[in-house]
C-alpha cells in the first residue's frame, strides 16, 4: 500500500457506562482496604466477648425485671396506666411488649433484648472512639464496653438501662456528625435520639441539659457557631417527643418518686470509677485487702483524668490546633458526666431525688470515651497496651461474675414453698417489693397477699408509697392473712426489714403471726445478704397453734 494512502483508523468501542452496581462494588473494595486481617481478628474477638457476656446469666428475674416484664405483658393500651404507678419512662416496656410477642416471656427472651442494644453499643462506641483518636481509641473503647461489668450487668437484665447505653452512644455519634456537617436530616436524627432517650429513663433530661450547657458554652471559642446552633436546637426540639407523655410524667412527679433509695450526694461524683466497675453489685472480691473492682475503679478514675488533664508535649512550642480540639473535646465529655450527676443533686435538694449507680447508663458512653483517650495519650505503645490489658483483665474477672451470681433469694423462696405447701396456703409479703419475683416461680393454687394490700403479687404500686405505709397495721395485716388462710392451711411469710419506709413494720408482722400461730416452724430459709442482691426471709405458720 502506498505510503500517501493510510488506512482508516480502528474504532474502539466506548468504555460501558459504570453501573450502580459496579460503583457500589468500587467503593466497598476502596472501604475494606485498609481493613487487615489482624483488625478482622480483632474485631471477631471483641464480638465473641461482648455475646459471652451479654447473653449468658443464670440468675433468676429479680424485682425490677419481673415487674419491667409483668408491665410489659400488658396490652399496649394499658401500659400507660400502669407506667402512672411505677414512676418509669414508657419506651423500653412498649418495646419489650413487641419483642415478647414475637420471642416469649421467658428469662433469656426477655434479657435478650438488652444484650442486642449493648452488642450494638460496641460498634458504634468503635465509631465514636474512631472519631475522637483514631483507630487505637476506637478499639480500646469497644474493648472497654465488651467487657465492662458494668454494660455486661444491664446487658443481662430486661430493664432499659441497655437501651439508655445505645441511644447515648448513638446520640453522641449524631450530636459529632451536626457538629461537623449540620444538615435538616442530621439535626432531625439528633432530635429525634433525644426525644427517644427523654422516654426511655428521666435521668436522660440531666444529660441533655448538662449537653446542652456544654454547648452553650462552646460559643465562647468555636468558629463554628452555626453548628452548634443547630445541635442545640435539635436537643431542645427532641422534647415534643415528649409531649403526648406529659401528663403521665408530671402524676409521676407528684405522685410516686423513688421513696425506696438513698438521696442524691455529690460523693456520688467521687465515687463514680468504682460505679462502673460495680463494685456494689457483683460480689467478686479476691482479697480484702485489693479487690479487683476497687483496683479498676481507681484506673477508670486515673486514665478518664488523664483525658482531661493531658499536657503539652514542650511548653517552648505552641500547642497544634488538633491537641487543643482534643483537650477541649475531652473537657467536654467530662463537663457532661459530672455536670449531669451535679445537676440531679441540685434538683434533689428541691425535689426528693434517689441515686442508684444503674441511673449512670446516661453517662457510661462519654465515660469510656474519656477513658479510651486517656489510655491512647499515655506516651509508649506497650504501655498502652499494658493499660489495655489491665482494665480489659479486671473487666473480665467482674463480668464473668455476674454469669452465675443470683440476683434474687425468689428461686429457693419459691421452691420451699412448692415442695412442702398446699392447695390454698397464703403466702404473704412484706414488703410487697419481695412479692413479683416469687410470683413469676410460683405455680398456680396459692393466695398471695402484700403490704400495703393494695399492691399485688405482680406489680407493685409506687404512687404516695410511703404514705400509704405508714398508715399500714403490720398486726392488722398479720390477722387477715390468719383469716385467709383458715383452720386448715399454712402461711408462708416471706420478708425482710430494712427496706426505706418500711422501718420494722415487716418484723411487726413476722412478731404478731407468732402470736395468732404460736410455736411457728423455724425459718424455712434465711436471708443471706452477703449471697444475694436482694435477699428475703421465709417462715411457716401452721394453723391451730
Amino acid at each position: 500500500m502506498p505510503a500517501s494512502i493510510k488506512s482508516p483508523p480502528e474504532e474502539v468501542a466506548p468504555a460501558p457506562a459504570p453501573t450502580s452496581e459496579r460503583v457500589i462494588t468500587a467503593a466497598l473494595r476502596r472501604r475494606l482496604a485498609p481493613i487487615s486481617p489482624g483488625a478482622l481478628v480483632g474485631a471477631a474477638g471483641v464480638a465473641a466477648l461482648a455475646v459471652f457476656f451479654f447473653f449468658n446469666v443464670n440468675s433468676q428475674l429479680w424485682l425490677d425485671e419481673a415487674l419491667s416484664v409483668n408491665i410489659s405483658r400488658l396490652p399496649l393500651t394499658e401500659i400507660p396506666d400502669a407506667l402512672r404507678q411505677d414512676n418509669s419512662a414508657p419506651l423500653h416496656y412498649l418495646l419489650l411488649h413487641v419483642w415478647m410477642e414475637v420471642f416469649g416471656e421467658g428469662n433469656f427472651a426477655a434479657r435478650s433484648l438488652s444484650g442486642l442494644a449493648v452488642l450494638a453499643t460496641v460498634p458504634a462506641v468503635w465509631l465514636a472512639g474512631r472519631r475522637i483518636g483514631g483507630d487505637w481509641t476506637a478499639w480500646t473503647a469497644a474493648l472497654l464496653v465488651a467487657t465492662s461489668p458494668f454494660a455486661g450487668l444491664y446487658a443481662t437484665q430486661a430493664r432499659m438501662y441497655a437501651l439508655v447505653i445505645l441511644l447515648t452512644a448513638l446520640g453522641y455519634l449524631a450530636l459529632t456528625s451536626v457538629l461537623a456537617r449540620p444538615s435538616p436530616a442530621r439535626v432531625v436524627l439528633l432530635g429525634l435520639l433525644s426525644g427517644l432517650l427523654m422516654l426511655t429513663h428521666y435521668w436522660s433530661f440531666y444529660l441533655l441539659a448538662a449537653v446542652f450547657f456544654v454547648l452553650v458554652v462552646s460559643l465562647a471559642w468555636t468558629r463554628r457557631r452555626r453548628a452548634v446552633l443547630w445541635a442545640a436546637a435539635g436537643i431542645a426540639g427532641g422534647a415534643v417527643l415528649m409531649l403526648p407523655w406529659l401528663p403521665v410524667f408530671l402524676f409521676q412527679v407528684e405522685n410516686t418518686g423513688t421513696p425506696w433509695g438513698n438521696p442524691t450526694s455529690y460523693k456520688f461524683l467521687v465515687d463514680i470509677g468504682e460505679y462502673f466497675a460495680d463494685t456494689n453489685r457483683a460480689r467478686w472480691y479476691l482479697t480484702p485487702a485489693a479487690p479487683p473492682g476497687r483496683i479498676l475503679g481507681v484506673l477508670l478514675l486515673v486514665l478518664a483524668g488523664l483525658a482531661v488533664l493531658r499536657t503539652r508535649s514542650s511548653a517552648a512550642e505552641p500547642e497544634s490546633a488538633k491537641a487543643v480540639a482534643g483537650r477541649r473535646h475531652s473537657m467536654s465529655l467530662a463537663a457532661v458526666v459530672l455536670g449531669t450527676v451535679a445537676l440531679a443533686v441540685i434538683v434533689s435538694k428541691v425535689k426528693p431525688v434517689t441515686f442508684e449507680s444503674r441511673y449512670l447508663a446516661v453517662v457510661f458512653v462519654p465515660f469510656v470515651l474519656l477513658v479510651a483517650t486517656g489510655i491512647s495519650l499515655v506516651a509508649g505503645r506497650y504501655l498502652r497496651l499494658g493499660l489495655t490489658a489491665a482494665v480489659v483483665s479486671l473487666g473480665v474477672i467482674g463480668s464473668a461474675a455476674n454469669i452465675n451470681a443470683e440476683r434474687s433469694h425468689a428461686p429457693e423462696i419459691a421452691a420451699a414453698v412448692e415442695r412442702s405447701a398446699q392447695e390454698g396456703d397464703v403466702v404473704a409479703y412484706c414488703p410487697d417489693q419481695l412479692a413479683p419475683p416469687v410470683d413469676r416461680l410460683l405455680g398456680p393454687g396459692f393466695k398471695q397477699v402484700t403490704l400495703p394490700t393494695d399492691s399485688t403479687s405482680e406489680r407493685v404500686n409506687w404512687v404516695d408509697y410511703a404514705t400509704r405505709i405508714a398508715a399500714t397495721d403490720p398486726a392488722a395485716f398479720a390477722q387477715e392473712a390468719d383469716r385467709m388462710a383458715g383452720p386448715d392451711n399454712d402461711i408462708w411469710l416471706v420478708w425482710a426489714d430494712g427496706y426505706g419506709a418500711y422501718g420494722g413494720q415487716c418484723g411487726a408482722v413476722a412478731q404478731e403471726l407468732d402470736r395468732v400461730r404460736p410455736m411457728p416452724e423455724q425459718p424455712v430459709v434465711l436471708s443471706h445478704a452477703t449471697n444475694y442482691f436482694e435477699p428475703s426471709n421465709l417462715r411457716r405458720y401452721r394453723p391451730g397453734g
